[in-house]
């Protein structure tokens, strides 16, 4: 794998990124600052599901392994993205054959598949934010 192909896929975090529907949202305190304290010191409170995260198995099975025990190669691997804007319309059923006929190579056992419908365009701080 090239490490200079590398994407990274989180979004970016604030005190205003959506939590999972149902949790609390996130806070942010100053503790200290610099120029009274000299040191910058936050407190941040936020529920698990808040933002780009990654679930361990534990988190669904209690003989799961915890996140530490998950290793780089699990979390970073080759892979495509397929672009299926044009056909993901709302409650458009996307068929194999519609990922198939984008694949830009040959999808490999074990290779990452991301499937890219434009929902991103809902996410808080993109133009058409909906927390719905």
């Amino acid at each position: 794998m090239d490490p200079g192909r590398i994407v990274d896929l989180t979004e970016p975090w604030s005190p205003s990124s959506w939590p999972y529907p149902g949790h609390p949202g996130s806070d942010e305190e100053i503790l200290q600052t610099l120029p009274r304290d000299r040191i910058n010191t936050w407190k941040v409170t936020t529920s698990m599901h808040t933002g780009t995260h990654v679930d361990g198995p534990l988190h669904c099975a209690s003989r799961g392994a915890d996140i530490a025990s998950l290793g780089f190669d699990q979390l970073v691997r080759p892979g495509y993205v397929v672009d299926l804007r044009d056909v993901a319309t709302d409650w458009h059923v996307v068929t194999p054959q519609e990922v198939e006929e984008r694949l830009p190579g040959p999808l490999q056992p074990g290779d990452a598949l991301i499937l890219r419908y434009g929902w991103q365009r809902y996410a808080r701080g993109h133009e058409e934010a909906d927390a719905d």
